[in-house]
C-alpha cells in the first residue's frame, strides 16, 4: 500500500508558508479520488487538530489529534 504516513505530512507542513494565523484544512488524494489524507493546521503552529490517513478504499489506516503540533492522542494507530 502506497499511503503517505504521519511523517510525511509534517514534510508537507514544512513547505506551506503563509502570513495567516488561521486554521487551514488540507486535504491529499490517493490517484483513485479517494481521500489519502486531512488534516488541519495552523502555519504558527504545526498540525492541530484531527489528522487522518485512509487507505485507497476510504478506510481510516492511522488517525491522531495533534494540539500545537504536538501529538496529544493516537486515535488509529499507523501500521507501517
Amino acid at each position: 500500500m502506497d499511503c503517505p504516513s504521519m511523517e510525511h505530512v509534517q514534510l508537507v507542513l514544512s513547505d506551506i508558508k503563509t502570513e495567516s494565523d488561521s486554521l487551514s484544512t488540507y486535504v491529499i488524494y490517493h490517484p483513485n479520488g479517494q481521500v489519502a489524507q486531512e488534516f488541519q493546521i495552523k502555519p504558527a503552529l504545526g498540525l492541530d487538530g484531527l489528522a487522518t490517513i485512509y487507505d485507497e478504499s476510504g478506510t481510516i489506516i492511522g488517525q491522531r489529534l495533534y494540539e500545537k503540533g504536538e501529538i496529544v492522542e493516537t486515535i488509529v494507530e499507523l501500521e507501517e
